[in-house]
């Protein structure tokens, strides 16, 4: 079969996956879309049967509640110029709930006193699991959508005065917008909970007086003295109760936070420790690339947290067979000795589908558990190729002798493939100097550009070239020469 034809073939079974793939994904969404809208539905009728409210009034609450989905979803949409959120379901799936969770509390709140509505709660919520404009453009609608329907709602059981609903959902659009902006997934817990009083502060007493200009009403004022202890605690359980859900929406929808980035390369997650104590090579190996990716983030602007966590678990595969990779034996034996080539590459080779079932068997992200399966691409693993050429006389089709996975989708799996490679071929170098470093570089990461394996990912050549310089800075730093001292008395 000729290389053409086995390209041919690849790409149709990778395509076809990419289409079951996103044909689950979107059944998944669509679940988890009605079940939210449901679970605001049976909110509403519990409304109903507590407060004895007019059916009527439930059934617009409801109908509310499913706008405020579609709009925030259709104007995520229209903002995100290049789709990334689209593109990452589970986290379009938190953001669909967050908006119906920050809905329906408001809707229920409005119970207690219209100065108790949270309009900023689904800014805080969203804040640090997506982009800045997603969060803005949700807390936007889910406050016109709040403030539309409790209009209504007030209307309807003959509440005259709506300038405290107006003076509530101003406050809640200055403060989520803030928020949104300044509040982020690189956010600890003290910061996320200081800006979070301050931003409520701030909104409260801008929207104060930008009422009291517009609507110079001293009974505004009355009623805000009655209340302000309520406008108090609201900023308070705005913050701390968002903080409190944000663990529940990482597990549920399985999406990755800064937070859970960070717990995922402790050394007691359950697949790193088996690392620790059955493939102890390829644990140091992993934690050797994590260094340099780490720092090759940084250098070009990715998420260093993100870079850090895709090294600890690109190599997970390697628990299926760890003795079957050279930097886990011992006393000289190598089993590959013992195996024709082309057996030899397959064990090799499946340590990358090997790793992405692992990873999905431990819910590890699928933005982690995709860059075990991407981090060798298309490469072609030469020691086996090449031993497999010397035994025979005919010609040997590479691509048996390659990794038959998808190449680099995003700029951090290009930089694992870049580090793992560099790693692994510095280490068995016998002198290694900057030069020489600098060189293979250049070799790997040309080779890697000619053989197509960026070609999905948009690294640039710039950023590219920023790696092997900050690669190369790194082993400069480990290599360099050192004074010999005399031992004296």
């Amino acid at each position: 079969m000729s290389d053409s034809t086995n390209e041919v073939k690849l790409n149709q079974i990778m395509q076809h996956k990419g289409i079951m793939s996103n044909r689950s994904d979107m059944i998944k969404f669509v679940l988890i879309y009605v079940c939210t809208l449901l679970v605001a539905y049976s909110l509403t009728i519990v409304n109903f049967l507590i407060f004895d409210y007019q059916f009527g009034v439930n059934v617009y609450l409801s109908i509310f509640a499913v706008l405020a989905v579609l709009i925030a979803t259709l104007c995520i949409y229209v903002v995100n110029s290049r789709r990334k959120l689209l593109q990452k379901k589970r986290t379009l799936m938190a953001v669909c709930f967050c908006v119906v969770l920050a809905y329906g509390v408001n809707i229920y709140l409005i119970e207690w006193s219209p100065y108790a509505m949270s309009i900023a709660l689904c800014a805080y919520l969203i804040s640090p699991i997506t982009a800045k404009r997603d969060a803005f453009v949700s807390n936007l609608i889910v406050a016109f959508m709040v403030s539309f329907a409790v209009t209504i709602f007030r209307s309807a059981l003959g509440f005259e005065n709506v300038f405290d609903i107006l003076g509530v959902t101003l406050a809640g659009i200055l403060s989520g917008s803030l928020a949104s902006y300044v509040v982020s997934n690189n956010s600890n817990r003290l910061s996320f909970l200081c800006w979070g009083i301050l931003f409520g502060a701030f909104s409260f007493l801008a929207t104060l007086v930008l009422m009291f200009m517009s609507i110079p009403d001293f009974q505004i004022l009355n009623n805000l003295k009655e209340n302000w202890h309520i406008f108090v605690i609201v900023i308070l359980g705005t913050v701390i109760s968002s903080q409190a859900l944000h663990p529940f929406i990482e597990w549920g929808f399985n999406i990755l936070t800064n937070t859970r980035l960070i717990e995922l390369t402790s050394h007691s997650s359950p697949l790193i420790a088996r690392l620790m104590e059955e493939a102890p090579g390829t644990f140091n190996h992993s934690m050797a690339v994590a260094n340099f990716v780490e720092v090759c983030a940084k250098a070009i602007g990715e998420n260093p947290f993100m870079a850090r966590a895709a090294a600890y678990y690109h190599d997970v595969g390697k628990l299926v067979n760890p003795s079957y990779f050279t930097e886990n034996q011992s006393n000289n034996y190598n089993p590959h000795d013992e195996l024709l080539p082309e057996i030899s590459a397959d064990i090799i080779r499946r340590h990358t589908t090997d790793g992405f079932e692992l990873c999905k068997q431990h819910r590890i992200p699928m933005d982690i558990a995709n860059i075990t399966l991407e981090h060798h691409g298309t490469t072609v693993i030469f020691g086996f190729y090449s031993k497999a050429k010397k035994l025979t006389d005919q010609e040997v089709d590479a691509y048996e002798y390659s990794y038959h996975n998808p190449t680099p989708k995003s700029k951090i799996a290009a930089l694992i493939m870049i580090c793992d490679s560099a790693e692994a071929t510095i280490r068995s170098m016998a002198s290694p100097d900057w030069e020489r470093v600098d060189e293979l570089l250049k070799k790997q990461i040309e080779g890697r550009i000619l053989t197509g394996q960026f070609v999905n990912c948009d690294i640039t050549i710039k950023e590219l070239d920023i790696v092997r310089k900050t690669i190369g800075s790194i082993y400069g730093g480990i290599f360099h020469g050192r004074i010999q001292y005399t031992n004296t008395k």
